[in-house]
């Protein structure tokens, strides 16, 4: 469970045990997630009342509780919730806390308290915080500023006779936990430079749970508290600003896959194709000002007003939510576009309440982009996988259902897990403003699935010697052999290969080593690659993203062809095929960094003049693919297609002048066209 950062991250991160994520720095907490998001066994209905209890939750403190339409009687505590585990007290003791960046408190039950669960269904170990068990911890007086703070948002309380700052949340669920505060120490690493970290603490203030009420005495999914990421004062993140520790930045990255989880990052990620809008001014959660919705490029005719951002009104951001929510116009609209763009395609159906569709090919191929547009120009683009949830199957055909859900009379929009997954979302609250790009996590599955063993080091000096790479490597596991390379007169090219016993071990070295000085040098430590694990995993990266592009015009080159590309997404190379003597020849290639945006730019830009001729843009294939499609298409070259003789429907003008390839692209449910060069 973990993530790979295409940019540099400066961050302070919370570690307890030095958790090392798989396959990215070691610089962010570990996300774990008990189901996973878009599970088919898991119905609408569960899904919308785990989210009405949270939202009873959410929206309280802005004025009233939002009544979601609920059916059915399903448990709410069987779809999942983020958690990690941090580290508190002298000595440091373990606690699993919920991340909820709705809301600002991190809080964990104490000892003495009545209705703290004493297991949990999720399989951890539950502990109970003992302030007099740690030797730097404190209770928190009436005079703390803190205090103060806490009190002017209504949170908080003072007790005269006891003088200690206490405090009460009760929950729009009917459920609720009240204690007082305390301060100790929150231990951590911070990076230097490279992967090096120095073991670090800071004071924090926190709640002490001495009572649980509701749903929150259930043993189900405990955790041992809550870890609000909120951007009032008494956030940890807030607190650790204000004490020059980390900037006023946050980030997540939730995974969508079927394994869940996911990483959260302190600090700020420095990755250019984030876009931002700014944060709605004076709202207690993160408002963003949300001005309209467009499907398939079209802007959908609603009222302005619907996504208002007054008072009890606008569109919240929060993690803490599994679906998707949209005010009753914005949602009609919504799904009429949606069910209009594809009802050639696919069967609409209704199911529970739930505007659904019967499909026997792929979503991604048949469904219209989604663009949720911004204060600022920024677009946050949904896929079909980003606003459908899958369900059970009939008759051989895939039930996917609208993700998003309506919210009667209330005027708010609420952006969950459904939306919010496999995008690097980064909360910068110096600046108010909350950014996004999407992440593919892909090759870093592929990657982690090939279980290395073998590190390639390399940037040392001629002079070190086997032994000493085998002294600094040893302390991280056994080593089954070493070998620095050598030209013929026996002088070290300056790299060389560690293999270890066992696959954690060098994992656990490449992330320590990574940038580690040694001599003068700074090593460079990854793992070693095959040729075939190479060429494997460059084919997955590019798979499905590159484009085969002609009819171009003689005086485009390629940075005019990467200008108009980028409108759909972040492409990452360019090439005009050309003459010996540098002339165009009319064709060329453009690869995205996301299948997702090459779908996008087929859908949108072929067959559109761009400079005076009509662009063809379809998948690219490699020359072994277009033999294994031509060779298929002849072995059968009369094959019925959907129950029509002949290669293919008279009617169905197909894409290319080969019938027989035609024939089986429309077989095999190719909708978009593929190149076929002719």
């Amino acid at each position: 469970m973990a993530a790979v950062f295409p940019a540099w991250v400066m961050v302070t991160v919370l570690l307890l045990e030095a958790v090392v994520v798989k396959g990215g720095f070691p610089t962010s907490l570990q996300l774990e997630r008990r189901v996973p998001l878009a599970s088919h066994e898991l119905e609408l209905s569960r899904l919308r009342e785990r989210d009405r209890v949270r939202h009873g939750r959410l929206l309280q403190s802005s004025g009233g509780v939002v009544d979601f339409p609920v059916q059915g009687t399903y448990d709410p505590f069987l779809v999942g919730l983020y958690y990690t585990k941090i580290q508190i007290g002298s000595p440091p003791k373990d606690f699993y806390v919920q991340i909820d960046t709705g809301s600002d408190v991190l809080w964990i039950g104490c000892n003495s308290c009545n209705g703290c669960p004493q297991s949990s269904g999720l399989q951890i170990q539950l502990n109970l915080y003992d302030p007099g068990s740690s030797t730097t911890s404190s209770p928190v007086p009436c005079s703390d500023q803190r205090c103060s703070a806490g009190i002017q948002s209504s949170d908080s309380g003072c007790s005269g006779q006891s003088n200690q700052c206490s405090y009460t949340f009760q929950y729009g669920d009917g459920s609720g936990t009240s204690g007082y505060y305390v301060s100790d120490l929150l231990h951590f690493n911070t990076i230097l430079e490279g992967s090096m970290t120095t073991n670090s603490t800071a004071s924090i203030m926190f709640g002490c749970s001495m009572l649980q009420t509701g749903d929150l005495t259930k043993s189900d999914r405990a955790v041992d508290g809550i870890f609000g990421f909120g951007q009032q004062s008494l956030s940890v993140i807030s607190q650790l600003s204000s004490q020059g520790i980390t900037p006023r930045v946050f980030s997540h990255c939730l995974k969508g896959n079927n394994g869940g989880g996911g990483i959260l990052v302190l600090g700020e990620i420095l990755e250019p194709n984030i876009v931002y809008t700014p944060l709605v001014p004076s709202q207690p959660h993160y408002n963003l000002d949300l001005r309209s919705i467009s499907v398939g490029g079209q802007v959908l005719s609603i009222d302005p007003s619907v996504f208002s951002t007054s008072t009890n009104q606008g569109t919240i951001v929060d993690s803490g939510t599994t679906l998707a929510y949209l005010a009753d116009e914005a949602y009609n609209a919504f799904v009429s576009a949606i069910t209009n763009t594809v009802s050639q395609s696919v069967r609409p159906v209704l199911s529970k309440g739930n505007q659904c569709y019967l499909i026997t090919s792929s979503v991604t191929d048949i469904f219209p982009q989604v663009s949720l547009n911004f204060a600022g120009g920024a677009s946050m683009i949904l896929y079909a996988q980003d606003y459908l949830v899958q369900q059970n199957s009939i008759g051989g055909a895939a039930v996917w259902c609208i993700g998003f859900q309506k919210i009667q009379g209330q005027g708010i929009t609420i952006l969950g897990d459904l939306v919010l997954k496999d995008k690097i979302f980064v909360y910068d609250l110096a600046n108010q403003r909350i950014g996004w790009t999407n992440y593919d996590y892909l090759l870093e599955r592929m990657e982690s699935n090939f279980g290395y063993t073998n590190l390639y080091v390399k940037n040392f000096e001629k002079d070190v010697t086997e032994e000493t790479l085998l002294e600094k490597f040893s302390v991280f596991g056994t080593i089954t052999s070493l070998v620095i390379s050598k030209d013929y007169n026996g002088v070290s090219k300056g790299f060389g290969f560690v293999n270890f016993e066992k696959h954690e071990d060098a994992f656990k070295a490449k992330e320590a080593m990574r940038g580690a000085q040694l001599g003068s040098k700074v090593l460079y430590v990854a793992r070693a690659q095959k040729k075939g694990e190479r060429q494997l995993l460059l084919q997955l990266k590019y798979q499905g993203s590159n484009l085969y592009v002609k009819h171009i015009n003689d005086g485009v080159d390629e940075e005019k062809l990467k200008e108009y590309f980028k409108q759909c997404g972040t492409v990452t190379s360019v090439r005009i095929m050309r003459t010996e003597k540098g002339i165009s020849r009319g064709f060329g290639f453009v690869c995205f960094s996301m299948r997702q945006e090459a779908l996008r730019a087929i859908q949108i830009l072929n067959g559109v003049l761009f400079h005076g001729k009509p662009l063809y843009v379809a998948m690219a294939q490699t020359r072994e693919e277009r033999k294994r499609l031509f060779q298929s298409a002849f072995r059968h070259p009369f094959t019925n297609v959907e129950g029509l003789q002949g290669p293919f429907n008279p009617t169905i003008t197909p894409p290319y002048p080969y019938a027989a390839a035609a024939a089986a692209a429309y077989h095999n449910r190719l909708l978009f066209p593929m190149y076929i060069p002719g």
